[in-house]
């Protein structure tokens, strides 16, 4: 192995020059990254062990210490969100936040431990999701104790090829991929939603229920895309439905790109179309299909995959009336938040979380305000509620984290 390893352009280099500290560490890792984009290479590929190799060398010199013994103790996360142009990313990093602000206001879970929130935005990009992970981990001190996020799938592969050589636990809220389910790959990955195996399952059985016996997918060929539509063709095989069409487009595409496999799709006998796709590339299928006069609750019934069933696909700059007349009568599928309600009599934790986003301000917590809430924002504050679940046995036992309890 080592043999086929050091013919790898400029590894020689890198290896002698670990120890030299992080400017070659950093180039490598970004290297790596933009290769996923690049090459369309899904981690783990033949590079990311050699990056393991780099991040475990630098990892021993770099370790998060908890100080247990402290009047306060401090535990750093990373939130990583995309914020850039992303109305629901901002609000799903603010109920972060407010989970952080209702856990340090507590005493019930952890006593004399105050947590912060170290927000990064990954502007839903491999290359700066991996950036920003090789910042939060090394250049912070103290380190980080874990990690929230990232939103796409993609991003969250890409930061646990380097958050795993740190052995540091990463909790997407909203990452579905199934390839991330894959612990020999991922040790070190866990999600607060489910991944695309049980979505796919439920457009299967939402389909059968309704009768329809021809389906057309069109998705992104992203990992969430890609995999989501795999997933839905297995359990269509499964349950007799026949898809007469499936099309994959970049993230990212234009509108004149997708309008040719929309012109496929209404001549492939299909008068049920499913879309596997993020919010944005969503509207850019309901842009191309208006151009092809492939109007919901006309001639066609929509369907929506969690990323692209938000209100972020048409409250962009202002309601776009002409997509959503163009969606009209579509289903979206999200997965479920939990309940707002009390169960004999004590509130559920969701209760409690929006009983404090109702009466937060909107310009400083995006999205609060009321009881509506983006889908995955509650997922946000359950990942963070993980890690002091997970911290509590620790503490309690006095020992600092990465010490097996007895």
């Amino acid at each position: 192995h080592w043999g086929v390893i050091a013919k790898l352009p400029g590894l020689q280099i890198i290896l002698a020059s670990v120890a030299a500290g992080l400017p070659v560490l950093r180039f490598w890792c970004e290297f790596v990254s933009e290769s996923f984009s690049t090459m369309r290479l899904s981690p783990p590929s033949l590079l990311l062990p050699v990056l393991h190799l780099l991040l475990v060398a630098l990892a021993s010199m770099h370790t998060m210490s908890l100080n247990v013994s402290a009047a306060t103790a401090e535990v750093r996360l990373g939130g990583l969100f995309p914020l850039t142009n992303h109305p629901a990313g901002a609000e799903r990093a603010a109920a972060a936040r407010v989970a952080v602000e209702m856990i340090n206001n507590s005493t019930s879970l952890l006593a004399n431990v105050r947590l912060v929130l170290v927000t990064r935005d990954t502007e839903k990009s491999p290359t700066r999701g991996v950036r920003d992970t090789i910042g939060l981990l090394i250049d912070s001190t103290p380190g980080m104790f874990g990690l929230i996020g990232a939103a796409s799938s993609d991003v969250s592969a890409a930061v646990a090829a380097v958050a795993g050589g740190f052995h540091t636990t990463q909790i997407s809220y909203s990452s579905t991929s199934e390839a991330l389910s894959n612990k020999q790959q991922y040790p070190f990955f866990l999600r607060t939603v489910p991944p695309d195996s049980q979505q796919g399952s439920a457009w299967g059985f939402a389909i059968r229920h309704f009768g329809w016996t021809k389906v057309g997918v069109i998705a992104t060929s992203d990992s969430y895309g890609a995999d989501g539509a795999s997933k839905f063709a297995a359990s269509a095989a499964a349950m007799g439905i026949a898809l007469t069409a499936t099309h994959l487009f970049p993230v990212g595409a234009p509108v004149s790109a997708v309008v040719p496999l929309v012109r496929n799709l209404r001549g492939s006998g299909a008068r049920v179309i499913l879309v596997n796709a993020a919010a944005g590339d969503a509207r850019t299928f309901l842009a191309a299909a208006r151009q092809e006069r492939v109007f919901g609750a006309h001639d066609f019934q929509l369907l929506f995959s969690d990323g692209g069933s938000q209100p972020s696909l048409f409250t962009v700059d202002g309601v776009d009336a002409e997509l959503a007349d163009t969606a009209r009568g579509a289903l979206g599928f999200v997965p479920r938040q939990g309940c707002d309600c009390e169960v004999d009599g004590v509130p559920t934790p969701l209760r409690r979380f929006l009983d404090v986003w109702e009466t937060l301000d909107p310009t400083v917590y995006p999205g609060a305000g009321s009881r509506q809430i983006n889908s995955f924002a509650p997922f946000a504050a359950d990942a963070v509620h993980a890690f002091p679940h997970a911290l509590a046995p620790l503490l309690a036992n006095a020992r600092t984290p990465g010490t097996p309890l007895p």
